[in-house]
């Protein structure tokens, strides 16, 4: 008896997947039984919030599964400048979700509890100004506190 549903359902899985800011690395070419595994690897710059940079994906019969699978997110990268300070990383780089780096007041500029320098912190959406200080001149420094 023939059955019109399995027409639906694959017996192996062939082709690239991209989801999610991350691509197959398998060879796309090749057919791949119901079952193997393949393995998923983000852009360059980008990572899972697991601070993995690679995934697995399973052939089923429906083809190459996505359900359950993250998505990779931008790392950071770039200088900061904010309220009289600047990055002390390397611009060029990525950094990862959840590093922590160092940003330092312009000369003659500090901060309020007269430090130079303020940490910040990688998130998935960017580097996170939102608990950022302003560094001051030193000068107003002195006259605010007396």
């Amino acid at each position: 008896m023939y059955c019109p549903c399995l027409m639906f359902f694959t017996k192996e899985c062939k082709g690239e997947v991209t989801y999610g800011n991350a691509n197959s690395t398998w060879d796309a070419s090749k057919s791949y039984e119901i079952g193997s595994v393949g393995e998923l690897e983000c852009f360059d710059g980008y990572q899972y919030l697991s601070g993995e940079r690679k995934q697995n994906i399973t052939c089923s019969v429906e083809g190459w599964n996505k359900t359950g699978l993250e998505s990779c997110f931008k790392m950071c990268t770039g200088a900061l400048q904010y309220g009289n300070a600047n990055s002390t990383w390397k611009a060029n780089d990525y950094y990862p979700i959840g590093d922590v780096q160092t940003i330092e007041c312009n000369e003659g500029y500090q901060y309020l509890w007269n430090d130079i320098k303020q940490n910040v912190t990688c998130t998935k959406d960017g580097w996170d100004k939102s608990n950022l200080e302003n560094c001051v001149e030193s000068k107003k420094t002195l006259k605010l506190l007396i």
